[in-house]
């Protein structure tokens, strides 16, 4: 599976769990793994830190701005 089709695959089961309700702390911080490990796979180091400091947000930080982009 390529990089950019399991990350599609995250980001539309994460977009199915907001639209059902369903966006949780839990399910944030679960999948942080894996966002992890997908960060891991890429070469190029600058791309590879943004990844990982993306991966690395705290729920707080995730919640608003997802709380901004609702606005």
């Amino acid at each position: 599976m390529t990089w950019l089709r399991a990350t599609g695959m995250l980001v539309g089961a994460t977009l199915a769990g907001l639209l059902a309700g369903c966006a949780s702390q839990d399910l944030y911080q679960s999948s942080q793994g894996f966002r992890r490990s997908q960060c891991e796979r890429i070469l190029e180091a600058d791309r590879r830190a943004d990844c990982l400091r993306n991966a690395d947000r705290d729920w707080e930080s995730y919640e608003r701005d997802r709380e901004r982009a609702r606005r």
